[in-house]
C-alpha cells in the first residue's frame, strides 16, 4: 500500500444530517422507549491534522453494492457507502500498511480534498483514534406519561386492560416536576414527554395545561423540551390538529395496513374497523401543518399487506417505523416467522424502487436502530421512566399491570438502573448475542419481550431468525439509497 496509491480520489458517502449520528439518540416517536446509548463521535477541525497519524481504520464489514461502491458499516461507524479508493485506502490502514495518508491524499487531489476526504472518514466513523469504543453517552431523558387508561379502539396486541381510569391534573403536574428534577439532577439537557394512554385524545385539554408547566420548567432549568401524543388518530379533528401545531407538539399515528389490512389489527369495541378515520386523521394533520410519525405494527396477520401500506406512506413522504407485535398477557403471536421476513422483504423492495430522502434505518426492522451503533436496544433501566395513571413508576409501559418500581426519593434513576432483577442487558453481556456480527446494530431486540418468553433476557430474541433474514437487505437498501441521493447531487 505504502507504494502503491489509488488512482483516483476516494468517494465517502453517508448520511451527514442524520439526526441518529453517534453521540445523539433514536428520536423517532414511536410508543417505546427510544433513547439509546451510541458510538462515541470525534469531531473534525483543524486540530485533527497533527494527529492524523494516530488515525486508524476501524473494526468494518462490507456489503458490495455494485461493482463500483461498497457499503461500509461496524461497531464505530454510521453505514457508509466508499468506492474503490476509499476502500483500499481503509483495508491498507486496517492491515497496518502505513504510509502518510495526508500526504497521499494531498498529492492526488490537493489539499483541500485531503482534509474533505478525512474529515469524511472520520466524521463517519470509519476512521478513528485508537482505542475509541463505544461509551454511553445520552443526553435525553424521556418520559411516558399514561394519560388513560381509557381507549375507543380494540387492537388484538394491546397490553392494556383499558380500565376507567384517568391521570389526574395534580398527578400529571406532579410528574412533570419529578421529571424535569430527576433531568436536572442528572446532567440531562433534554427531556422528552410522550403523552400515551389508551387514547391521549381523550385527555387533550389537560395535556395542553400539562404542555404549559413543562415549557414553563423547560425554560427555569435551561432544558430543552420535546413533547409527542401517541394516538390511535380516530379523533383528531382540524381544531385539535391546528392546536397541537400551534404549540409546538409532534403527533404519532397508529396504521397498520390499508383498509382490511388495518382494521383487522386495530378496531373499535364494537368491532367496526377504524382505518377510515386513521386515514382521514393523517390528512387533517397534514392540512394543519404537521408531519405525523407514522407507526405500523406488523404481524402475520398484516405482513402480507405491507408493500402496498409502504408505497401509499412513501407516496405521501410520511415517516414510519415498523414493529413487530409483542406478546403480552392479552396476545399471543404464533404464525409462521417466514410470514413477516416475505412481507418485510417485498416492503424493502417498494422502498429500493422509491428511495427517501432521508434514512429510515433507525426503525426499519422491529426494535433494531440500524442507523447507529449502540449497546442496549431501548433506555429502559437507562434513561427512560413511566408514569401510570397514578403516578407510579414502572421500567416499561408494558409492565404497568404488574407492581410499581420502589424508588430512591433523592434520586430515582438510581433505583431503575440498580434494579434486582435488570432485563435491559448491554448486547455484550447475552450469550449468543455478543459473537453475532450484528450485535450492535440489533442489541437482542424487546428485553422484556425476550424476558416474558425465555425467562430470562441475556439470550437472543424470539425474532432472532427474521432479523437475520432482513439485516443485510435492509443496509443494503440504505446502501442505494444513499447512491441514489449522492448521484442526484452531482
Amino acid at each position: 500500500m505504502s507504494n502503491s496509491y489509488p488512482p483516483t480520489l476516494p468517494v465517502v458517502i453517508f448520511e451527514h444530517s442524520n439526526k441518529f449520528v453517534p453521540g445523539g439518540q433514536c428520536d423517532c416517536d414511536c410508543d417505546c422507549a427510544c433513547g439509546l446509548s451510541t458510538a462515541t463521535s470525534f469531531v473534525f477541525d483543524k486540530s485533527v491534522l497533527p494527529r492524523i497519524p494516530e488515525l486508524e481504520a476501524a473494526s468494518f464489514s462490507t456489503i458490495k453494492l455494485n461493482d463500483e461502491y461498497t457499503l461500509c458499516f461496524g461497531p464505530t461507524c454510521q453505514p457508509t457507502v466508499v468506492n474503490h479508493p476509499a476502500l483500499d485506502l481503509l483495508i491498507g490502514l486496517k492491515n497496518h500498511q502505513h504510509f502518510s495518508l495526508y500526504a497521499h491524499l494531498s498529492k492526488i487531489g490537493g489539499e483541500i480534498c485531503a482534509a474533505e476526504t478525512i474529515q469524511n472518514l472520520v466524521q463517519s466513523g470509519l476512521l478513528t483514534l485508537p482505542h475509541q469504543t463505544l461509551e454511553a453517552s445520552p443526553h435525553t431523558l424521556t418520559a411516558w406519561l399514561h394519560t388513560t387508561d381509557r381507549c375507543n379502539l380494540r387492537c388484538i396486541y394491546c397490553y392494556l386492560p383499558h380500565r376507567p381510569e384517568d391521570m389526574s391534573k395534580i398527578t400529571g403536574d406532579e410528574t412533570i416536576h419529578t421529571l424535569f428534577s430527576e433531568a436536572s439532577r442528572n446532567g440531562y439537557s433534554k427531556v422528552k414527554i410522550k403523552y400515551a394512554g389508551g387514547e391521549p385524545l381523550l385527555r387533550f385539554e389537560t395535556i395542553l395545561g400539562w404542555h404549559e408547566l413543562a415549557a414553563q420548567l423547560s425554560a427555569e432549568l435551561h432544558l430543552e423540551l420535546e413533547e409527542v401524543i401517541l394516538s390511535n388518530g380516530t379523533l383528531l379533528t382540524p381544531e385539535i390538529a391546528a392546536s397541537i401545531k400551534k404549540h409546538g407538539l409532534r403527533l404519532m399515528i397508529s396504521l397498520d395496513g390499508l383498509g382490511a389490512a388495518h382494521d383487522v389489527h386495530r378496531h373499535f369495541a364494537n368491532g367496526r374497523g377504524s382505518f377510515e378515520q386513521v386515514s382521514l386523521a393523517i390528512v387533517i394533520a397534514q392540512q394543519a401543518g404537521l408531519s405525523p410519525h407514522i407507526s405500523v405494527t406488523v404481524s402475520t396477520q398484516n405482513a402480507h399487506s405491507l408493500p402496498e401500506l409502504v408505497a401509499w406512506l412513501c407516496a405521501n413522504k410520511l415517516h414510519f417505523n415498523l414493529n413487530f407485535a409483542r406478546e403480552n398477557l392479552y396476545y399471543a403471536e404464533n404464525g409462521d416467522q417466514q410470514i413477516l421476513i416475505d412481507g418485510m422483504l417485498s416492503a424493502f423492495e417498494v422502498i429500493r424502487v422509491n428511495p427517501p430522502n432521508e434514512s429510515i434505518l433507525a426503525g426499519l426492522v422491529d426494535r433494531a436502530n440500524l442507523a447507529v451503533p449502540h449497546l442496549r436496544t431501548c433506555a429502559v433501566e437507562q434513561d427512560y421512566l413511566v408514569f401510570n395513571a397514578r403516578g407510579q413508576l414502572f421500567r416499561c409501559q408494558m409492565e404497568m399491570s404488574g407492581n410499581p418500581v420502589t424508588t430512591e426519593n433523592k434520586n430515582i434513576l438510581n433505583s431503575f438502573r440498580r434494579h434486582s432483577n435488570p432485563i435491559n442487558l448491554p448486547v455484550n453481556k447475552k450469550g449468543n448475542c455478543k459473537t453475532c456480527e450484528w450485535m450492535y446494530w440489533c442489541t437482542g431486540g424487546c428485553p422484556l419481550l425476550t424476558y416474558r418468553l425465555n425467562g430470562r433476557s441475556d439470550v437472543q430474541s424470539p425474532y432472532c431468525a427474521v432479523y437475520k433474514s432482513l439485516y443485510p437487505e435492509s443496509f443494503r437498501l440504505e446502501g442505494f439509497r444513499l447512491l441514489a441521493k449522492y448521484a442526484e447531487q452531482q
